[in-house]
Order: structure tokens, then sequence, then C-alpha cells
């Protein structure tokens, strides 16, 4: 038990001792190395050909380079916010409309195809929007199909009518709320205001959209898609 106990004294001597050696080293390197790094900061300050002046501009430094053997001063132009290249922008190739214009609440996907820059995926987007939709009541619907760009749709204008007296529209006097939420005019705002609005004994629909107290621009989109069936 004794011996073990010297040996580990021994151990832990030689440890620290070595521990000591080490950290006397360690400082005496690192002064060596800030006395070197300062020796060579003194003499590249000694030997530098760097102008006198502490603020020379622009010009003053460029022509001093172009004075030094071998060097070649090379000013890269900055470029301007103009001369970027843009992406061109996406247009549609007008054609002459047509002599028998297409009407929409009655064309099919095929016919729906001599539209310019209308493929067979956007005709059938158009043919299902339309029967969600219960038929177009005005041109300007197709702006709510997906997919279809805004210069697709005023290339198309001369080329389709639309006969508001074929719209389906739906009884707001029998019609659920869910039904209603289904249609692409009606969210779940406009559906609460139209059945608290269809309170009993009201049979005409100017009185339920009078008092749903809707502004006239979702007044005009909704009203041709409604109509009371208990109305004398």
């Amino acid at each position: 038990m004794e011996k073990s106990r010297g040996t580990t004294d021994r151990t832990d001597r030689f440890y620290g001792e070595r521990h000591a050696r080490l950290h006397e080293w360690g400082w005496a390197c690192l002064f060596l190395g800030a006395l070197l790094a300062f020796r060579l900061w003194q003499r590249h300050e000694s030997e530098s050909s760097w102008p006198d002046r502490p603020r020379a501009d622009v010009a003053d430094l460029l022509s001093w380079a172009e004075t030094l053997p071998g060097y070649v001063v090379r000013v890269r132009p900055r470029a301007s916010l103009g001369s970027r290249k843009r992406r061109p922008e996406r247009t549609v190739t007008s054609r002459p409309a047509p002599v028998v214009q297409i009407e929409l609440n009655k064309a099919d996907a095929q016919d729906l195809l001599v539209l310019p820059g209308v493929g067979p995926v956007l005709s059938q987007r158009i043919v299902r929007f339309r029967e969600v939709l219960g038929g177009f009541h005005d041109i300007d619907d197709l702006y709510d199909v997906f997919g279809l760009d805004s210069s697709v749709v005023d290339e198309a204008k001369s080329w389709v009518t639309v006969d508001a007296t074929l719209l389906r529209p739906f009884c707001l006097d029998t019609v659920s709320f869910r039904s209603m939420l289904r249609h692409p005019r009606f969210d779940v705002e406009i559906t609460k205001k139209l059945m608290r609005a269809r309170g009993r004994g009201v049979h005409t629909l100017d009185v339920v959209l009078l008092r749903s107290r809707l502004d006239s621009v979702t007044m005009h989109k909704v009203q041709p898609y409604l109509r009371m069936c208990s109305e004398p």
C-alpha cells in the first residue's frame, strides 16, 4: 500500500514539473513570436515606397501605381442598371378575330382550342370552371380561371361572346350553407350574410340583398347567380 502511494506521488510530481516547464516554454514562444512580428513590421515600414500623404485620392493613387515597373492599371467599369439583360415578356401573337364568334356558355373544350394562347389544358379548365360557376355572366369571368394569363384573356375578348340568359342560378330560399360555399363567388362571410338576410316572410331577391348589406362590387358578382324560387 505504501509502495503504490509512493509511486503515485512520484508520478504526480513528474507530470506537475512537466506541465510547469511546458507553461514556461509556451510563454517564451509567444513572446518571441510577438517580437519577431514587431521587427518584421518595422522593416516593412522602413522599406515601404507608399506615398507620404495618408489621404491620397483615387487619381493620385492610380498615377502613383502607373510609375511602378511592370504594373498595369485595369479599371473595370461598373455596369449600370439599364444595361442588365431583362427577361422578355410573354406576348401572345395576335390573330384576326373569326367571323363567327364563340359562345362561352355553349362551347366545349374542342371549340375553345381556336382561341389564341389556349391549349388542351386551359380549354378543359375553362369548361370545368364554367360548370362549377353555373355559366359565365361576363367575359371578364375568364380572369378567374386558374392558369389563364391576363394577356390571353385580353386577346380572346374579340373572339368570344357571352349569353347571360344561359346562367343556372340556384334558389336562395332553399339552398344549404354547404352548397352555397361550393360556388366560386360565395365565401364564408358572404354566405353568412345572405343566410341571415333570407329570414321568414322575405320572398323577393332585392329585399334579401338589401338586408345582407353587401357592397356594390360583391352584389354585382353574386346577384346573377341567385334567384328566389318562392318569389311570386
